[in-house]
C-alpha cells in the first residue's frame, strides 16, 4: 500500500501543480486538493480503501 501511495503522490503532473500555483495556492492547499486525491486514486485501484 505504501508503494502505491508514494507512486500516486508522484503522479501529479507539473501542469496541475503550476495551475494551482497560478491560483495562488500554497504547498498545503496543493497537497490537499491535487496530490492527495491522486494518491488516493492510485491506492483505490488496487485495494478500494479510499472513497471518491
Amino acid at each position: 500500500m505504501l508503494v502505491n501511495t508514494i507512486a500516486g503522490l508522484g503522479a501529479t503532473g507539473a501542469m496541475e501543480r503550476d495551475l494551482m500555483r497560478s491560483y495562488g495556492a500554497g504547498y498545503a492547499k496543493t497537497f490537499v486538493k491535487v496530490r492527495l486525491p491522486n494518491a488516493c486514486r492510485a491506492q483505490s485501484e488496487l485495494t478500494g480503501l479510499c472513497t471518491r
